[in-house]
C-alpha cells in the first residue's frame, strides 16, 4: 500500500468514483485526508445533473455518457458478495483497470462540461467536503453516559405512568386497535368525527373510524374528559416516538457499545443537493434485528447528548440564519422576501404561525416559538 501511497503523494488530486469510499480506505493504509484532494465522478455527475433524478452509480454514469461500462464477470461475482481473493484474477485484474479508465473518461468529460457551464467553483467544494465527510464519518458519535440514562430513566417513567391513566379512562381497551380506540373516541367520548378540507367526514373506505395522527390532531376537545384524554394520548404519542426511535437505542449504545456509533453521509442522493444520512445499523441483546437512527431526523432536544470523544475538544455549532430563504431569495429576485429580510421578519416563525392556525398535525399544541424548527420544512417546500 505504501507505493501507493507515494503514487498519491506526488499527484495534484485523485480521480475516484464515490471517493468518499476510497479515501476512508486510503485513511487506513495511513493517507491523511486533510491533504487529499480529490475529483469524485460521481459528484461531477450530480453537480451537471443538477436536481435532475438519474442513477449515479459507474455503470449508469459510464453508459450515459457514451464509454462503455463495467465488465460482466467480476460485477457479477462482487454483487455476489463473494470475496475478493476467491475470483480469478484473470477475471477481477482487467475489471480493475475497466474501472480506472473508465473513471479517468468520464472526469475529461465531465471537466469539459463544467468549464462549459462555469460549474468547476460548485466541483471544488463538492470535493473539498468529500474528504472532510470521510474523515467525520470513521470519528463516530460520541454519547453521554448519564444524560442517555435520564433520559431513558425518564421516558420510561411517563411512558408507564400516562399508560396507566389511559387505562383506567378507556376502561382497559387495547389503545393499539384502531377499531377499539375509534369506537372509544366516537362513541364513548362523543367526539365529532373530523372533516377533510372537502368537508367530507374522514372515514375509511368502508365507513369505519379512523384513528391515524392526523384524524387524531383534528380532533377538537369541548368537555374535560376528553380534553384529558386527548392530552394524555398525545403526550404518551409523541413520549413513544422519542424512545423507540431514538433513546432505546442510545441506551444500547451506552450500555454494549461504550457510548459510540456510526453514521454515513449520502452524498448524491437528494433533490435539494443537501446530504441525507444512514447510522450503521446495531445489533443489541435480547433484539432480533439490528437497529440504527438517522443523524438528520434526529430531534434537537437530543444534541446536547452528544459529547467529544476527546476531553481537549468541545463541540461547537454553527448557523447561518434562515440561508436558503436568503439564497432563494437573492436568486429569484423575490420583491417581498428581499424587503421582509431586510426588515428583519422571521420567515420561520410566520409560518410557524400559518400552520399552527390552519390546524396542522405537525403543529397541535405548539407554541409559535416551540413551532419554529418544524416549520422550516415548510418555509422551504416551494422552493
Amino acid at each position: 500500500m505504501q507505493e501507493l501511497l507515494d503514487d498519491i503523494a506526488e499527484a495534484e488530486f485523485l480521480v475516484a468514483h464515490n471517493a468518499k469510499f476510497e479515501a476512508q480506505w486510503l485513511s487506513r493504509c495511513g493517507l491523511d485526508l486533510h491533504d487529499l484532494l480529490l475529483w469524485d465522478t460521481m459528484l461531477g455527475e450530480w453537480v451537471i445533473q443538477g436536481n435532475v433524478k438519474v442513477p449515479f452509480n459507474l455503470e449508469a454514469t459510464a453508459q450515459r455518457h457514451g464509454i462503455g461500462g463495467k465488465l460482466p464477470l467480476a460485477a457479477l461475482c462482487l454483487k455476489m458478495g463473494i470475496p475478493t481473493e476467491d475470483i480469478p484474477v484473470s477475471w477481477l485484474e482487467p475489471y480493475c483497470f475497466q474501472d480506472v479508465d473508465l473513471a479517468t473518461r468520464l472526469y475529461y468529460q465531465q471537466l469539459a462540461k463544467m468549464e462549459e457551464l462555469g460549474l468547476l467553483h460548485l466541483m471544488l467544494v463538492r470535493c473539498l467536503t468529500c474528504s472532510a465527510l470521510a474523515d467525520i464519518e470513521m470519528a463516530g458519535c460520541e454519547l453521554d453516559a448519564d444524560k442517555v440514562n435520564e433520559e431513558y430513566d425518564h421516558l420510561t417513567s411517563e411512558l408507564a405512568s400516562l399508560e396507566a391513566k389511559l387505562s383506567t379512562m378507556a376502561g382497559g381497551i387495547n389503545l393499539g386497535s384502531g377499531k377499539q380506540l375509534g369506537t372509544f373516541l366516537f362513541d364513548t367520548l362523543n367526539f365529532a368525527i373530523p372533516k377533510d378540507f372537502k368537508g367530507k367526514p374522514m372515514l375509511t373506505a368502508k365507513g369505519a373510524y379512523k384513528t391515524d395522527k392526523t384524524t387524531i390532531s383534528k380532533l377538537k376537545a369541548k368537555t374535560k374528559e376528553q380534553a384529558e384524554f386527548l392530552e394524555a394520548y398525545i403526550k404518551y404519542n409523541q413520549y413513544s416516538a422519542l424512545l423507540t426511535k431514538n433513546v432505546q437505542f442510545f441506551k444500547g449504545v451506552v450500555d454494549e457499545y461504550g457510548g459510540k456509533f456510526y453514521g454515513v453521509f449520502n452524498q448524491a442522493v437528494t433533490g435539494t443537493h443537501r446530504l441525507s444520512s444512514s447510522g450503521r445499523k446495531l445489533l443489541f441483546t435480547g433484539s432480533k434485528k439490528p437497529s440504527a437512527t438517522q443523524l438528520q431526523n434526529m430531534p434537537r432536544q437530543y444534541k446536547g447528548m452528544f459529547t467529544a470523544h476527546d476531553p481537549d475538544y468541545l463541540v461547537g455549532e454553527s448557523d447561518g440564519s434562515q440561508l436558503e430563504f436568503r439564497v432563494a431569495a437573492d436568486l429569484g429576485h423575490d420583491e417581498v422576501a428581499l424587503a421582509e429580510i431586510i426588515e428583519g421578519a422571521d420567515i420561520h416563525s410566520f409560518t410557524a404561525k400559518v400552520m399552527i392556525d390552519a390546524g396542522h398535525p405537525d403543529f397541535v399544541g405548539l407554541t409559535v416559538k416551540e413551532g419554529r424548527q418544524t416549520a422550516k420544512a415548510h418555509t422551504f417546500a416551494p422552493l
